[in-house]
C-alpha cells in the first residue's frame, strides 16, 4: 500500500505597504503588497459604510487599482483586500483620501492663464518620531503657507498637496462658524498614511481686507477639519501680521478638508464712568488792596443833634411845671 500526503494553505496573505497616490479631482490609485501571489479588491465610499469595489483578478504580489468616476474635493474611505489562490483572503483597516478640487480655468474670450488649485511638495525620508517643516510657495491663492508634519513610523518619498477646496458633497457648512468661510482647503498626502502621521501644524494667513469688508475680528478666525462626515474646530493661534495678512497656525491630528473661518468680534461691554461730584468753589474774598483806605460815612450834621436834644429838654421842663401846678392846685382845694 501507497501513503498520500495532503498540503492545505490556510494562511492569509500579509497586506503591507499600502498607500494611495496621482490623487486628482475624479480619481486616484491605491498601491499595496502582498508576500504572496493574489488578487486585489478596493472597497471604498464617501462613508464609512463603503460601498463600490474595483479590482483585478490577477495574481500578483504588488497590487495597483485605480479609483475613477470620483466626486471633486470630497472625502473617500477605502480599505483593500487580497486573496491567494488557495481562497484565503485577508483585508486591511480603513484608510481615507481627498480628492482634488475641480480645474477652475480664466473665463472670458481671449484665453488665459488657469488660476492656481494646488501646490505639492516633497516631504522626502523622514525617520519614525521625526518631525519636518515644508514651506508651500501658493499660500496667495491657497492660504496654506507651511506644514509641519510629525510621523510616528518611517517614511519615504512623502509628499504632501494643498488643493483649492470646496465644501464637501453632502456636507453642510461647519455649525461652529458663526460668520462666514475664507477658503476650503483640501490636503493630502502621498506614500503616507493617517497612521504614519502623529500631527500636523498647519499655518496660514487670512487677508486683512477681507475681514474688515466683513467687519469680522482678526482673532475670531479659526480652521475647523471636516473627517469622518463631521467639521470639528480646531484650536487656532494668532501668530503675526504684516500691511496685507494676519498669520495663523492651527494643529491637527491628520489631513483632510479644511474651512478657514470668521466671525464678528463679540461686542466689548463698556462699563458707565462713575460720576465723581464736583468741588464747590471756595467763595471768593476780596483781597486788600494797600494803601486803599475805605471811603467814611459822612457824619450827621452837629446841629441836628443839636436841635433834639433842645426839644427833648423843653418837654421835661414842660412836665415839669404842669406837675407842680397841679399839685398846688390840689393842695388849695384841699384847705
Amino acid at each position: 500500500s501507497s501513503s498520500r500526503f495532503y498540503t492545505y494553505d490556510i494562511t492569509k496573505p500579509i497586506i503591507t505597504n499600502i498607500t494611495y497616490g496621482s490623487v486628482t479631482s475624479s480619481g486616484a490609485t491605491i498601491t499595496w503588497t502582498t508576500d504572496e501571489l493574489a488578487n486585489s479588491t478596493v472597497y471604498y465610499g464617501t462613508t464609512t459604510a463603503t460601498i463600490s469595489t474595483s479590482g483585478s483578478a490577477s495574481l500578483t504580489n504588488s497590487s495597483s487599482i485605480t479609483l475613477s468616476s470620483l466626486s471633486s474635493s470630497t472625502l473617500y474611505y477605502y480599505n483593500v483586500s487580497s486573496c491567494d489562490a488557495a481562497g484565503n483572503c485577508n483585508t486591511s483597516s480603513q484608510y481615507n483620501f481627498t480628492t482634488s478640487a475641480a480645474d477652475s480655468g480664466s473665463s472670458g474670450g481671449g484665453g488665459g492663464t488657469p488660476s492656481v488649485t494646488y501646490d505639492e511638495q516633497t516631504v522626502g525620508t523622514l525617520a519614525a518620531g521625526s518631525t519636518k517643516a515644508i514651506a508651500f510657495t501658493k499660500s496667495a491663492t491657497l492660504a496654506v503657507t507651511e506644514i509641519t508634519v510629525t510621523v510616528k513610523n518611517k517614511v519615504t518619498n512623502a509628499k504632501i498637496k494643498v488643493d483649492a477646496g470646496s465644501l464637501p458633497s453632502g456636507a453642510s457648512v461647519p455649525s461652529s462658524a458663526k460668520g462666514s468661510v475664507y477658503k476650503y482647503i483640501t490636503i493630502t498626502k502621498t506614500a503616507m498614511t493617517d497612521d504614519d502621521v502623529s500631527k500636523g501644524i498647519i499655518k496660514f494667513k487670512v487677508k486683512k481686507e477681507w475681514l474688515t469688508d466683513k467687519g469680522y475680528g482678526k482673532d475670531t478666525v479659526a480652521l475647523h477639519r471636516y473627517y469622518t462626515n463631521k467639521w470639528t474646530k480646531l484650536t487656532t493661534t494668532r501668530d503675526s501680521e504684516d500691511t496685507t495678512d494676519y498669520y495663523y497656525s492651527a494643529e491637527s491630528p491628520g489631513f483632510s478638508t479644511f474651512a478657514i473661518t470668521a466671525e464678528e468680534a463679540p461686542a466689548v461691554i463698556t462699563p458707565p464712568a462713575e460720576e465723581v461730584p464736583e468741588e464747590e468753589a471756595p467763595e471768593e474774598v476780596p483781597e486788600e488792596v494797600p494803601g486803599e483806605e475805605l471811603e467814611e460815612m459822612p457824619e450827621e450834621p452837629e446841629e441836628e443833634t443839636k436841635s433834639n436834644t433842645t426839644l427833648i429838654v423843653a418837654l421835661i421842663a414842660v412836665v415839669i411845671v404842669l406837675a407842680v401846678v397841679g399839685y398846688f392846685v390840689w393842695k388849695k382845694k384841699k384847705y
